[in-house]
C-alpha cells in the first residue's frame, strides 16, 4: 500500500491509523488506546524507519526475543506485546496496507506461571493473634450490660470478636481471603 506521495508507509503512520481507527470505529477505551501506544513504542524504536511492508516475521521474532532474553519481563507482558502486534498487523492487513500479516507465523506459546500466595511468617502471625487476643481480653475485662446495639456492625466489641473469628478461621484452615469473604453465617 502506497501513500498519496508514492512513499511506502512507515510504522509511525500505521500505528497512528490503528489508534485513530480504534478510537473512532471500534470505540475502544482510553485505557486500551494508551496500552496499545505504550506496547508499540518499543517496537517502533526497534524497527525505526522500516517500511511496514518490509517488516518480516523474523523482525517480530527478534523483537519478542528481546523480552525473552531480558528476564525482568513477566510472561503476561510478553503475551500482551505479541497480542498488540497482532492487532496492529491484522488491522494493516484488513486496511490493505500489507498483503499478509507477519504475525500469522508467530506461534509463541507461554505458559502462565501460577504465583503462590504470599504467606505470613510465623512471627507475623503470632504478633497479629496476640494483638487480637489483647483486644478481646480488654473487652472481656470490662463488665457491662450487653445490649443489641453493642453487637451492631459498627460497635468496637463486635469488630474485635469478628476480627478474632476471621483470624482463627484463616490461621486454622489455610483458607484464602476470597473464600472467607464468600462465607455466610449459615455456613
Amino acid at each position: 500500500h502506497m501513500l498519496a506521495r508514492g512513499e511506502p508507509m512507515k510504522i509511525e503512520k500505521g500505528v497512528r491509523e490503528l489508534l485513530r481507527s480504534s478510537c473512532v470505529d471500534r470505540n475502544l477505551s482510553e485505557r486500551t488506546l494508551k496500552a496499545y501506544q505504550s506496547d508499540l513504542k518499543l517496537f517502533r524504536q526497534t524497527v525505526k524507519d522500516k517500511d511496514i511492508e518490509q517488516i518480516s516475521t523474523e523482525d517480530l521474532r527478534n523483537f519478542i526475543a528481546q523480552f525473552d532474553d531480558n528476564h525482568q519481563y513477566k510472561e503476561s507482558t510478553i503475551r500482551r506485546q505479541i497480542a498488540t502486534l497482532k492487532v496492529l498487523f491484522t488491522f494493516l492487513e484488513d486496511e490493505g496496507t500489507i498483503t499478509i500479516s507477519p504475525t500469522r507465523k508467530i506461534r509463541h506459546k507461554y505458559r502462565i506461571v501460577q504465583r503462590l500466595p504470599k504467606v505470613m511468617s510465623t512471627r507475623e502471625i503470632k504478633r497479629l493473634l496476640r494483638a487480637v487476643y489483647r483486644g478481646v481480653k480488654n473487652i472481656e475485662g470490662k463488665t457491662e450490660t450487653v445490649t443489641n446495639q453493642q453487637y451492631s456492625f459498627n460497635n468496637k466489641r463486635f469488630r474485635i470478636y469478628r476480627d478474632r473469628a476471621i483470624l482463627e478461621i484463616l490461621y486454622s484452615t489455610g483458607m484464602r481471603i476470597g473464600e472467607l469473604e464468600k462465607l455466610n453465617l449459615k455456613d
